[in-house]
C-alpha cells in the first residue's frame, strides 16, 4: 500500500445561510496516495471546482478535514505548504497578462515564492516541460492552452 499525500474528510462547502443556502459539497472524501493522480470529473455546478479550491487553501470549507502526508491543514495555507500544494486552473490563459511576452508574467511569482527569477532558472523549468527558449518571449494569445498549462 502507497503513502497517503492528500486525504479530505467528509469535507462540505455552504455558500450563504438559511432558505437562501447553496450546498456545493456534502461530505465528500478524497484520498491521494504518492504517486499516483486522481480526476474528479462531474457536471458542472457539482462542486469540483469548491474540492480543488478547499484542497489548495483558496477557500475554507465548512465542515470536515483535509490532511497533506498526515498533517491537519487549516485554511488559509502557509509557508511551504502553500508551495507544495498547487491548483492547475482549467483555462490557463486568465493566469497571464494578454499584453506581455510569457518571461515577464513569470518572474514575478518566482520572486513571490522566492525562486531564482532568472531567465536561465526559468528555461530550465519550463523545458521540463518541452517548451523552449523561444516561448518565453510569445504572449499568451500566441500559445496553445496546453503551452499555458
Amino acid at each position: 500500500m502507497k503513502d497517503k499525500i492528500l486525504e479530505a474528510v467528509q469535507i462540505s462547502k455552504t455558500y450563504g445561510e438559511g432558505e437562501s443556502a447553496v450546498h456545493a459539497l456534502r461530505n465528500s472524501d478524497l484520498t491521494l496516495e504518492n504517486g499516483t493522480f486522481a480526476s474528479i470529473i462531474g457536471s458542472s455546478g457539482s462542486g469540483k471546482s469548491t474540492v480543488g479550491q478547499m484542497i489548495v487553501g483558496l477557500i475554507e470549507a465548512s465542515s470536515g478535514e483535509i490532511f497533506y502526508k498526515g498533517e491537519r491543514l487549516s485554511y488559509p495555507l502557509k509557508g511551504e505548504l502553500r508551495k507544495k500544494i498547487q491548483i492547475l486552473f482549467q483555462h490557463p490563459e486568465v493566469s497571464f497578462n494578454p499584453m506581455l511576452p510569457l518571461i515577464r508574467s513569470m518572474v514575478e511569482p518566482y520572486k513571490l515564492m522566492k525562486k531564482d527569477s532568472r531567465e536561465k532558472a526559468i528555461l530550465a523549468d519550463i523545458e521540463r516541460f518541452g517548451l523552449h527558449r523561444e516561448h518565453l518571449s510569445r504572449t499568451p494569445l500566441e500559445l496553445s492552452g496546453g503551452e499555458l498549462q
